[in-house]
């Protein structure tokens, strides 16, 4: 039995479009209609969510971001002085090793 690929293929395109018809003109209005109706009955946040909100620690004192910025430009400094390195060994001349040669039997160099 030999597989139709192109027809299933067309099959594939014409489901997946079926559904997004269906999901346009029955489905789409009522999420719509229902996410307008959410954000009109949410004025205002709640209480308790902005108190924790509020007491989450998110950044650390003045001296802990202190220390991580010099980490990071010491990093940073690491980072330029290893590429610089690379380019030098990149740009200077290579070392080419001189292998014996034999010419009929005899070593030369």
């Amino acid at each position: 039995m030999s597989l139709n690929f192109p027809l299933l293929l067309v099959i594939a395109v014409a489901v997946c479009g079926l559904l997004g018809l269906i999901d346009l003109l029955f489905l789409a209005p009522r999420r719509r209609a229902a996410i307008a109706n959410y954000q009109g009955s949410v004025t205002q946040p709640e209480m308790a969510v902005v108190e924790r909100l509020n007491n989450v620690h998110l950044a650390g004192t003045v001296e802990e971001l202190a220390e991580l910025r010099q980490e990071i430009d010491g990093l940073r400094s690491e980072i330029e002085s290893a590429s610089a390195a690379r380019q030098f060994r990149s740009t200077s001349v290579p070392c080419v090793l001189m292998a014996p040669v034999f010419t009929n039997g005899v070593l030369t160099d």
